[in-house]
């Protein structure tokens, strides 16, 4: 009994129950002996009965050890178990439950699934119609009992959608279960709406002709897009605490290992740690993906989970056709999900680190304060739209997962705004000098191939001491090239699986201006065309420049043009000064001998700087 609303309320309540005594027991050997105890629509408070069950859980299972070894069989029909006090939603779930037992021989049946209660109607064009009762699961259990425990010979459930068996034995503290399951997770039910009311003549006319009663059909196997086998787990049941000693199973061929406890306190308390070492298997599905693991700890109250975790993606050293990737790992801490809302799933991140290792670099990138949304009623494919406090400004976007293949295509879009440019400099090394807010957006496919696309740009910002300006300031003594104050630098960039790029790269400023691409493909071979454009009175402050500017038309454009070429491997790159009206002008001015030397010291100079 517990206090609710200044009046006290049941646990449960049984409105009709039936004993049934041994008449020959109590005849012969005057002693009443109960075969048979049968209840009938009882009701719960689920909740406070799972409380109960929680705190007494131990006392309970003594008290079973200790019943006297006789036969008896016990039914509960129409059981209804309600859910939180003062919730009005009409739906409950509805269980039914049958225990025999025979000697040390023990079988039990029943089912369970969501139902809902008589005013609760749905109108579809001009019917009004019932919703339908959710599909329940069943169970058949078979089990043999033991001095020290029990052992489980079958454990089957079962639904239209699901299907999974299970054995073992339960000694003391310790479950040990083997087993496997099959399901259909893109199952979404018959049509939405009732049956017809339950029809008694129809019935009837059914046992006189000796059909049994219609039951669920056996899940499709030719549907099934899920299935877990070489189930092996071993918990202990020191209640309040379930801990997962061993739990490994082949999850669609792929090995999968999980390890941790739940403490079944107020809150919940949730430390897990899942595994899947794809290379053991020998057949990824991803080509090049070799590990993932998960760590999760938090607490989970109220349906909701509020914690922090860890997920690790490692990968096989990179294949031809393959993204450089060795290892991705996603760090989230303060991680809520809330699925009040539920189909629509509310989730928050106090702090998002993402850290990814590639042949050649490491990106880091940390984002405060994500908030998203994810879509599941889509049985097929799940929707996220997000947004995010990131460096001085935010980002938001949306993600799809496709659930259809195996592995899952992913696509994404992702739009930034207002983001202190060199706080990105674990995302690109480069942006550590450049400033300024950054605009941008990313588009993210893994199908039919992967693919990371987009573009940027700076706007009103300035350039210090960025690697090639500063070379040629020191090389052709330019102390303006330093510090470059630009009105706007953009580019568009590619990743995919045959390298990454920039391009439609443009620097804007009052003495420079920049543009062309850069593409780094297989094996770190760089492709790329530049033109540097330098204003005339810049070039003035060089001593190396002023005799060349002599030689150059004059009066001539207030800017002169430098092309020049990339090529080879990226950590030993070639030069090549190509066609440039300035370069004509300086050629037609000087002996050939005297311009290759010039052009010969430019690409010393250019690789003495490698």
């Amino acid at each position: 009994m517990a206090e609710a609303s200044g009046k006290k309320e049941n646990i449960i309540s049984v409105p009709q129950a039936w004993i049934r005594l041994s008449l020959l027991e109590l005849i012969a050997r005057r002693r009443a002996s109960i075969s048979g105890i049968s209840l009938y629509r009882p009701q719960a408070d689920y909740p406070r009965l799972r409380e109960f069950l929680k705190e007494n859980f131990e006392r309970i299972m003594e008290f079973i050890k200790h019943l006297p070894k006789q036969d008896i069989k016990i039914s509960i029909k129409e059981a209804e178990l309600r859910p939180a006090q003062n919730d009005d939603r009409e739906h409950y779930i509805a269980a039914n439950f049958f225990l025999k037992i025979r000697g040390n021989s023990v079988s039990a049946k029943g089912s369970a699934g969501r139902n809902f209660r008589g005013t609760s109607l749905l109108r579809r064009g001009s019917e009004i119609k019932r919703p339908e009762a959710g599909v329940p699961l069943r169970f058949v259990f078979k089990g043999v009992l033991a001095d020290s425990g029990i052992s489980i010979e079958n454990l089957e459930l079962m639904r239209e959608n699901l299907y999974a068996k299970f054995w073992g034995d339960s000694a003391g503290n310790i479950l040990s279960l083997n087993g496997f399951g099959f399901a259909n997770t893109f199952f979404t039910g018959r049509d939405g709406y009732a049956r017809a009311a339950f029809n008694i003549a129809g019935r009837l006319k059914d046992a006189l002709a000796g059909r049994a009663a219609p039951r669920y059909p056996a899940i499709d196997l030719s549907k099934v897009n899920l299935y877990v086998l070489d189930i092996n787990c071993r918990i202990n049941l020191l209640l309040p605490r379930l801990r997962i000693e061993r739990l490994s199973f082949s999850l669609n061929n792929n090995p999968v290992s999980v390890q941790g406890s739940i403490l079944f306190s107020r809150p919940v308390g949730i430390g897990l740690a899942v595994s899947s070492n794809q290379a053991e298997s020998g057949k990824a599905p991803v080509e090049n993906l070799k590990k993932v693991d998960l760590r999760l700890q938090g607490i989970l109250e109220n349906s909701a989970f509020t914690g922090n975790g860890m997920l690790s993606l490692d990968f096989i050293k990179k294949k031809k056709a393959s993204p450089p990737l060795e290892r991705l790992k996603l760090g989230f801490k303060g991680l809520s999900v809330n699925p009040s809302g539920y189909p629509r799933l509310k989730l928050s991140l106090k702090g998002l680190s993402l850290f990814c290792l590639t042949e050649s670099n490491i990106y880091r990138m940390f984002l405060d304060g994500m908030n998203a949304l994810v879509y599941l009623q889509n049985e097929k494919s799940k929707f996220i739209e997000f947004n995010s406090k990131l460096y001085g400004g935010s980002v938001n976007g949306w993600g799809r997962v496709d659930l259809d293949t195996f592995p899952p295509r992913v696509s994404s879009a992702v739009r930034f705004r207002g983001v202190d440019a060199n706080k990105l400099e674990g995302l690109l090394v480069h942006l550590s000098k450049v400033y300024g807010r950054m605009y941008g957006q990313a588009y993210f496919s893994s199908y039919p191939r992967l693919i990371l696309n987009g573009g940027m740009v700076v706007e009103n910002g300035y350039l210090r001491d960025f690697e090639f300006f500063k070379w040629l300031s020191e090389t052709f003594s330019l102390p303006s090239l330093r510090k470059i104050d630009f009105t706007k630098l953009s580019s568009n960039f590619t990743v995919n699986d045959e390298g990454a790029g920039l391009h439609e790269l443009k620097l804007n400023s009052q003495d420079v201006n920049l543009s062309g691409y850069f593409r780094l493909g297989a094996d770190d071979l760089v492709s790329s065309k530049l033109s540097l454009s330098l204003s005339r009175e810049l070039l003035k402050e060089s001593p190396k420049f002023a005799p060349l500017l002599r030689l150059a038309a004059d009066p001539g454009p207030a800017s002169l043009a430098f092309n020049f070429q990339l090529s080879g491997v990226l950590d030993a790159m070639n030069f090549q000064w190509l066609s440039s009206d300035f370069k004509k002008d300086v050629q037609d001015a000087i002996p050939g001998f005297i311009e290759r030397k010039i052009e010969r010291s430019v690409e010393d100079l250019i690789e003495s700087v490698q």
